[in-house]
């Protein structure tokens, strides 16, 4: 399986605008009938995205679940960097990671889009994870939406 990275460099530094894109991201894996694993910094933030999912559109909601208590049928898993381990094993078409900080160990996937809140330290860790990428070869995609 090759794996594609798509960098997304948001317009803002908020965490709400991270949220809003993440939304969106989950929104076309659910429409496209494909699963993702969106990957929180914190637990913190788990339940932040989880109101979120459920209220994006006022018509309708991205059915998901959380990690602690994961669903077989949810095409979306909320997660944090303290679950890892529980994810190591897993398998998905997307992992969506809401900053630049990658899982040492990922679980098996397609693709893996990174959200970039316009922030200096964010945004150097993202040139780093792009020369590491393309040094590696391996399939990567910048989105530039400021």
């Amino acid at each position: 399986m090759t794996l594609r990275s798509d960098i997304y460099i948001i317009r803002g530094s908020t965490f709400e605008e991270l949220v809003e894109l993440a939304c969106k991201l989950c929104e076309k894996v659910f429409t496209s009938n494909q699963r993702a694993i969106l990957i929180c910094d914190e637990a913190m933030q788990k339940p932040v995205i989880d109101v979120a999912l459920w209220s994006f559109r006022n018509t309708a909601f991205i059915p998901h679940s959380i990690a602690s208590s994961p669903s077989k049928s949810s095409p979306i898993v909320i997660s944090d960097r303290d679950e890892q381990q529980s994810l190591e094993e897993s398998e998905t078409d997307a992992l969506i990671y809401l900053s630049p900080a990658l899982l040492e160990k990922e679980p098996r996937s397609s693709r893996r889009l990174i959200l970039v809140p316009n922030i200096d330290a964010s945004l150097t860790q993202a040139r780093a994870l792009f020369k590491s990428f393309k040094s590696k070869n391996q399939e990567i995609h910048s989105h530039d939406l400021r």
